[in-house]
């Protein structure tokens, strides 16, 4: 059963818990794909890997008239070649363009993605539109027993927003490419 399958529980989860689980979405030989991805850009495991600006000069990123993801901005970033890369605290971000689009297109589209986010939204799937993909590898912190940190909430929402048909909201769809240990994120 794939994610589409699910759709209502995953919807009723949402609407209750604000977030659903959906065990063994991607195939395993995809995980190991990304995770290998992730480590051939970010290196070894490490507090800290080599920051490459996140936008190209002249894309402010929080410009709601001009945000990243226009065409235009597209443009510039695939222009630039390279992932760009943040980092900290052993948490580590590899964001566009980040190379093994095949990968990540996969990871688009098992389970039918496409298909559940527009039921969630209450759309047409040819509505849709890709915000962003981001690839995130968290490596341990020999000097802490703390969980996850830097998590944040991106966006609030308001009740007239979510209601609506269709919804005015979006949905990080999260995708864990390993088993996620006690403690870690």
């Amino acid at each position: 059963m794939d994610a589409y399958d699910q759709r209502e529980r995953i919807a009723r989860e949402l609407d209750t818990v604000g977030h659903a689980i959906v065990p063994n979405h991607l195939p395993s030989w995809l995980c190991d794909r990304l995770c290998a991805h992730c480590d051939e850009v970010l290196g070894s495991a490490q507090c800290e890997v080599a920051h490459t600006p996140w936008m190209p000069a002249g894309i402010n990123p929080f410009d709601p008239a001009n945000p990243p993801w226009s065409e235009g901005n597209l443009a510039k970033l695939l222009a630039a070649g390279k992932p760009c890369v943040t980092s900290r605290r052993y948490r580590h971000e590899i964001r566009h363009p980040i190379g093994d689009g095949e990968g990540l297109a996969a990871a688009t589209t098992a389970g039918r993605m496409v298909e559940l986010h527009a039921h969630l939204l209450r759309t047409n799937p040819r509505r849709l539109r890709l915000m962003q993909h981001m690839l995130v590898r968290t490596d341990h912190d020999p000097n802490s027993s703390a969980g996850p940190r830097d998590w944040h909430a991106d966006h609030a929402f308001l009740s007239q927003d979510y209601a609506v048909s269709p919804r005015r909201i979006f949905y990080h769809a999260v995708i864990a490419l390993k088993d996620i240990l006690p403690g870690g994120g």
